[in-house]
């Protein structure tokens, strides 16, 4: 049982490192990468681009998140967490299964998985890139 507690708080500690790596990465990018500070200083909209004006990524609006990472061709806000949810709905043939049968009969499903395809397919990595520079 110790053991397994050990094992359990190291698995935790990992995930949260994990998430706050991703944290800072998305930060990063965001702030030198994407033209969101500039979508701050148009005034687009009825509100501050920013709930606190010092704040970090936690305090942005929707609308230049959104903007920012459009812009930039990178479209993170449609795919971030995808991935993970996917591989883990996968792991056994009766979810894939599950899957297949919900992508048929289930058009919110089927709407959703193929929104995420097509922002893949509109994503360009060559624009991103530019960005970075």
């Amino acid at each position: 049982p110790l053991e397994k507690k050990k094992e359990e708080d190291e698995q935790k500690r990992k995930e949260k490192a994990s998430q706050n790596m991703l944290l800072v990465l998305i930060s990063y990018f965001l702030l030198q990468a994407t033209p969101e500070t500039e979508y701050g200083r148009l005034n687009i909209g009825s509100r501050p681009a920013k709930r606190k004006p010092s704040g970090g990524i936690e305090s942005l609006r929707a609308i230049p998140w959104t903007f920012s990472w459009t812009q930039t061709r990178f479209h993170l806000t449609v795919w971030l967490g995808f991935g993970a949810a996917l591989k883990y709905a996968v792991k056994d043939a009766s979810t894939q299964e599950m899957l297949r049968e919900m992508y048929k009969k289930w058009p919110f499903f089927r709407v959703t998985i193929d929104m995420v395809e097509m922002m893949f397919a509109k994503g360009d990595p060559q624009i991103a890139a530019l960005y970075d520079k």
